[in-house]
């Protein structure tokens, strides 16, 4: 499972990470015997050092944190479909990144499988995952055995 977002977020992004985890434990948790890793990616790698989102991700159980050069953030979110944009700063030097705010199930050969927009909750990003997961389970089945 994937996210975009930055880890300055005063509260979206921490309560979609929140969610994530959610996901990624209801998953684990089902008779489905699969490994989900959630995943997230910074879209502000000015502040998301590579240190400060490897200690801003030991807040989330098993959450691997990708950051970048602006470039390659650029590239990654373009590949996805994930709009951002860099807020002005305020006073304080602060700001706030406006972005697509979704969750992505990829599959093990890295494909975009669903997209969960923020409306749905853990519940049914947990059904609608499982039931994509049991659907990839019978197609590799199915080749394997026409191999």
């Amino acid at each position: 499972m994937l996210y975009f977002g930055f880890s300055h977020c005063p509260d979206i992004c921490p309560e979609e990470l929140e969610k994530l985890m959610k996901v990624v434990q209801g998953i684990s948790k089902s008779s489905i015997s699969v490994n989900v890793q959630p995943v997230f990616i910074t879209l502000d790698p000015d502040r998301d050092t590579v240190d400060y989102m490897h200690k801003y991700c030991k807040d989330f159980e098993n959450l691997i944190g990708f950051t970048g050069s602006m470039d390659e953030i650029s590239e990654v979110a373009k590949s996805y479909r994930v709009y951002f944009g860099i807020g002005e700063k305020d006073s304080d030097g602060d700001y706030i990144v406006d972005h697509t705010i979704c969750m992505y199930l990829i599959d093990p050969k890295g494909q975009v499988v669903d997209v969960y927009e923020r409306r749905y909750d853990a519940e049914s990003i947990v059904k609608g995952s499982l039931q994509h997961i049991k659907d990839y389970a019978k197609l590799k089945k199915k080749y394997a055995e026409k191999s």
